[in-house]
């Protein structure tokens, strides 16, 4: 059973999703990153491609987001055919923008729910396929009687536990939402229609109802406002005034994990995360157990442990994309297709979709997983530049002081830190080598060495007496 805590009381809002104690989703949203994901938007097309077939729409954003002729449900030939430049337009944010690409947009409308997702024009009624084949088809037989020819709709998982007047219900709400608030617009502005916000709306909606033991939240309008956009979840919402004393972990000590590159289980394997821009690879780290000899039966029991961490981490950290998981090697093929069908059921669990490729021929797991927001590992940490480590630091200073021949003396200022660590690296002095009079000065502002001064022996010498600077001359 999962409980939604939503943070709301800082600038940085935050939702997490707890399972049996344990944080299963992390999700923030912060004021200076817009989300327009699902967003609904008036727009109007500012260009037309024909060479892609794709049309650029101003979504009245600071970029104009990109529309292809296959996400336009009425288009039957080419996308000049269909659009016109300056045509009004309906349509929906599908991707966020990254880097210089604008949003992606489609002009299939979907107005999500609890139950079900009705799509104006989606022409068909489609059913989760989590839901037993006899109760999808009744469901599939009374949801199409209920909409019209151009209309569809998405029976959701979670319609499988309420009654079907219940789900026919919502259908009625959510095309009156479409009918009232979106396809009625009065004016051709390019402008934002309905906000989908993550927190708390798209956060709840990705959790089946069945699961959802509570919604805890630290603001009593948030809470209020919840209860009347989803009458079925009232009785589950809280409002309480400290979260994290509620759920037993700080915001700030969950951060802290979420950037740590090393998991370790309850049965002692460690799981090493390394994340680049291209994929994440995750190591199964069986150190503890090398010196054992161990059966196939027990490599495989060790893998299943670690695969339920595995699909922990790639949904709590929001990994996304290609990730290869190298497990414990196993000889067996057999095994090899057990922990194949073990991974795929723990990745069901996700509502982010996930797919289980198979095992490389190097015994690499491959997992593809739908890129859906930031990864939270980008949004915590900073961008960290390569640099050099303290011994590479003192030979490139050794190296510039014996390559350096212009100078009569130098001034280097050097970190404390550094200072120390080269009187460790280097058994014997190298001041005969050094052609230029060396003064070195101890600086804890800095952290490595700076040339701060070069020139005449009397000018170093001067500085170093009016600045009253403590120096050896020693390297």
């Amino acid at each position: 059973m999962r409980t939604i805590a939503v943070h709301t009381q800082t600038s940085e809002q935050i939702g997490i999703v707890l399972e049996n104690n344990d944080v299963i989703e992390y999700v923030t949203i912060r004021p200076e990153v817009q989300m327009l994901s699902g967003s609904i938007y008036l727009g109007k097309v500012s260009h037309i491609n024909k060479a892609i077939q794709a049309a650029f729409i101003d979504i009245g954003e600071e970029r104009t987001g990109f529309l292809k002729k296959e996400s336009i449900p009425w288009a039957q030939k080419s996308i000049e055919s269909t659009l016109k430049e300056g045509q009004s337009l309906t349509v929906q944010v599908t991707k966020e923008p990254e880097g210089t690409k604008g949003a992606q947009l489609t002009a299939d409308i979907t107005v999500p729910g609890l139950f079900v997702i009705y799509q104006p024009y989606g022409k068909r009624t489609a059913v989760s396929k989590r839901i037993d084949a006899k109760q999808a088809e009744v469901l599939r037989t009374w949801t199409s009687r209920q909409l019209d020819a151009d209309e569809g709709v998405i029976v959701r998982t979670a319609a499988s536990n309420v009654s079907t007047q219940t789900i026919l219900n919502e259908i009625d709400q959510l095309r009156d939402l479409w009918a009232r608030q979106i396809k009625t617009s009065t004016t051709d502005r390019s402008r934002k229609l309905v906000d989908d916000p993550i927190l708390p709306d798209q956060l709840i909606r990705k959790h089946p109802l069945s699961l959802i033991t509570e919604i805890v939240v630290n603001n009593s309008q948030l809470s209020q406002s919840i209860k009347q956009r989803y009458p079925m979840l009232a009785e589950k919402v809280k409002w309480v005034k400290n979260i994290s004393s509620y759920t037993g972990i700080t915001i700030n000590e969950l951060q802290s994990k979420l950037i740590q590159p090393v998991v370790v289980t309850e049965q002692g394997m460690e799981l090493v995360i390394e994340q680049t821009e291209a994929m994440t690879v995750i190591d199964i780290n069986s150190h503890k157990f090398k010196q054992k000899t161990l059966s196939s039966y027990q490599k495989l029991e060790m893998n299943k442990t670690a695969a339920v961490e595995v699909a922990r981490q790639i949904q709590l950290r929001n990994i996304s994309g290609i990730i290869l998981v190298d497990y414990i090697s196993m000889q067996e093929k057999k095994q090899e297709k057990e922990l194949l069908k073990y991974m795929s059921e723990l990745v069901r669990r996700d509502p982010v979709s996930t797919t289980i490729l198979g095992i490389t021929r190097l015994g690499l797991m491959e997992i593809t997983r739908q890129r859906r927001f930031s990864n939270v590992s980008d949004q915590l940490t900073a961008i960290q530049k390569p640099a050099f480590s303290k011994d590479t630091l003192i030979y490139r200073l050794e190296r510039y002081l014996t390559e350096n021949i212009q100078s009569e003396a130098v001034l280097v200022a050097m970190s404390p830190d550094l200072y120390y660590h080269k009187k460790q690296l280097l058994s014997q002095s190298i001041s005969s080598k050094i052609p230029q009079e060396l003064f070195v000065r101890q600086d804890s502002s800095i952290t490595d060495w700076q040339i701060e001064l070069e020139g005449s022996l009397d000018m170093i010498q001067s500085v170093i007496s009016r600045r009253v600077y403590h120096v050896d001359n020693l390297f």
